[in-house]
Parts: C-alpha cells; structure tokens; sequence
C-alpha cells in the first residue's frame, strides 16, 4: 500500500487504525535504503562516554541479599541520576539522525495499559494492572476495557485463545494510534508479550520503515506450527515481521518490521524452532552471554550504530520485565535464571533513547502475584514516573 505524503488532519481523526495506516506523519518519510549487518562492525558510536556496571555472575545469595536491600530499604533507588553517553563523533547522516533522536526524545510519554492474559493464561496478570493503577493513582495511566475471554468452538491447541488475543489487540492498536496522533511516545504497559502485536502493529504503520528492539529472556518468534505450549505470547516478534497466524497479522494491515530491522537484547531461553528462526530470517540478537562476554555498552553501541547504518524510521522498543534476573525482579510470569540486572534496564533505556529515535516503548508481563516485597511493582512506578516526565529522562 502506497502511503500518501499528506499527515492526518487531527480534527479528523476518529482513532481508528486504519486511518493511521494511510498517513505518514509530519516530518517523516519511509527509508529507502538497508544495509547488512557486516556494515556495523564497527560502531560509530563511542562505547567509553557510557559506563554501566560490569555484567557479572553475582553469587544468588548475593543477588537475592541486593533485591531485598532494594524493596524494603531503597524502594526508589534510581532517583540518582545516572551518567549519560556524550554525543559521540558521527557522520552526517548519524548526527541528523541524532538531533531527530533528541527532539523526539524530549517529548513526554504517555503511558496506558492493559490487562491481556489471553496469550499465556498466568494467574495474576488478568488483574494486576489494576492492582497496579490502584496503589499509583498518580500516574494517571489508562486502561484499555479488554473483551471477556471467549472459548473458540474450535479452539486450536497451537493458538490458544486466538479470538480474544486478536480482538484485544485490535483494541491495544487502536489506542496506541490515539497517541501517535498527538505527538506523544506511546508507553504501553501490560499484560502478556502477545499485546506487543497491537502496538507493533501501530507504531510500524505511523512510522513506516522503523526498527525493533526486543529486550527478553525469550525470542517471542515462535510460529502456529512449532509451538508447543500454543501460547501466542511466544509469537508476537513473528507476527511483527508478517509471520504466522492471517488473523494476527492482519491487525498491521501489511505494515510490518523487516527482519533486517529487528534486534534482541538479552536472550537466554531459547527453544529449538526459534534458533532456527533466528539464524535463518535475517535477524540481528545478542544473548545474555554474548552481552556478558563483550560488555553492554559495546553491544548497545554496535546496536545503535546497526539500525542507524540500516536507515530505520525510529525504533520501536518491547521490553519483557523477564529479560531482568528474577532474583532481583521476581514479578514476572515466565522467570529465567540470571538476566539484567534493574539498573542495566534502565541504562539500557537511557543510551537507546540517547542515539536513537524511538518510537514507542512496551513494559509488558509484570505479575503482581509473583511478586515478593513489592521489588517489581516499585521498579515499573519509578521507570513509568521517570519515562512520563520529560525532565526526569535525561537525554540533553
């Protein structure tokens, strides 16, 4: 579908997604050009202006001694500020790409949510957003009504729940275009990964050519035909690149992420069908491992420079709370041992929004049942307060 140059009159728009799907807002254009990952081997961007802790193996005790000392005794610890990479010597085409990052950057987020369960069915997610909203009502964030769960007549094991996860993201979707609409960086917070086809769907068709950055113990890229669990928040990274189920990919409307433009951050459980995915789509991933090996900001530095080099429309960032240790981040549904520590998350964000455009950002499977001394529940208050307040993030 040929997009037309003119943007949408906002007095005219009703929220649907398809009318985004028609319009490439002010001031961005679709990327012509894509290069390979052999291009970016050697980052542009400086990786000795961004210090982060060392990546290393704590012993668990240890971990776990940390995570308490952080809910109970500090419950707000990242209201230090933390050091922010310089702007480093780019070319040209990098240093446009740097000052679009940087007004886009400033703009305030504005955070909605919603309780999606249909995906993954875990005890605790169906209410924990408003156990959530409840307890912070001064982040005013909204909830998406999601529809009641429906029972297929001819429910298939591969994709459960298919009519209620498709319906709820079309709702997901929807809302997420309202805010691309008005300027703002839509900061979705659910819910299960299955949500992040919906706000895909909606940031790849206002900013058609963008990148994707997908922070999580798990590679999402799982097809109806290698599931084993037929739990479709294992297949949202497919659905984003048009893979997989018609009625899911549908919701983009043919706007879709190119495998080229899509990054992994952090994996660590990684089932058999999805390697294959990963090593024979075109994808770009980095594990726990390699990150530990190589040091995370020399990955984030070849990850910014990748997308830059490859001409991406902005990024658009899904975050999977499991991506982090469970010891030090317990509130999650599907938990992996070891992972990010919840400073290198929020180092993450910081250099990610600091060199690139980014688009939107998801925040997704936080399990307040699984919780322990309220450890996640205070870390997802502080990352919303400071990603909310455009004075807090500090990208200069």
């Amino acid at each position: 579908m040929q997009l037309p140059k003119k943007p949408i009159d906002s007095k005219e728009f009703d929220g649907s997604i398809n009318d985004i799907y028609t319009t490439t807002p002010p001031g961005k254009t679709t990327p012509t050009s894509k290069t390979t990952s052999s291009q970016a081997t050697k980052p542009a961007i400086s990786t000795k202006t961004f210090r982060t802790q060392q990546l290393d193996a704590q012993p668990s005790r240890a971990r776990r001694q940390d995570a308490l000392h952080y809910g109970q005794q500090h419950p707000n610890p990242y209201r230090q500020p933390i050091k922010t990479a310089q702007t480093p010597t780019q070319t040209p085409t990098q240093m446009q790409a740097q000052t679009q990052t940087q007004t886009r950057s400033l703009m305030q987020a504005q955070a909605f949510g919603a309780e999606i369960s249909f995906g993954v069915g875990t005890a605790g997610l169906a209410e924990s957003l408003t156990y959530f909203t409840k307890r912070h009502p001064d982040l005013e964030m909204s909830l998406i009504p999601m529809p009641p769960l429906v029972k297929d007549q001819n429910q298939r094991p591969n994709l459960k729940n298919l009519t209620s996860v498709t319906e709820g993201n079309r709702l997901i979707a929807e809302a997420s275009c309202k805010i691309l609409q008005t300027g703002r960086l839509p900061l979705f917070i659910g819910g299960d990964h299955s949500s992040a086809i919906g706000t895909v769907a909606a940031s790849a068709s206002f900013y058609p050519g963008e990148g994707l950055i997908w922070i999580d113990a798990h590679p999402d890229l799982h097809l109806p035909e290698t599931t084993v669990s037929g739990n479709i928040h294992g297949m949202p990274a497919a659905v984003a690149l048009g893979r997989g189920e018609p009625g899911l990919t549908a919701i983009a409307n043919g706007h879709f992420v190119a495998p080229e433009h899509l990054v992994y951050l952090g994996l660590r459980d990684i089932d058999e069908a999805e390697q294959v995915h990963l090593d024979t789509w075109g994808v770009h991933y980095y594990t726990y491992e390699t990150i530990k090996k190589r040091g995370l900001e020399e990955v984030l530095a070849e990850t910014c420079t990748y997308l830059l080099d490859a001409n991406t429309n902005g990024v658009h960032i899904s975050l999977d709370m499991d991506g982090m240790d469970p010891l030090l981040m317990p509130g999650v549904s599907v938990p992996v041992p070891a992972g990010f520590t919840p400073e290198e998350e929020w180092q993450m964000l910081q250099f990610l929004f600091t060199h690139l455009q980014v688009n939107a950002l998801d925040i997704v499977e936080f399990n307040y049942l699984l919780d322990k001394d309220q450890i996640s529940e205070l870390w997802l208050y502080d990352i919303i307060k400071r990603l909310t307040d455009p004075n807090i993030l500090n990208v200069k």
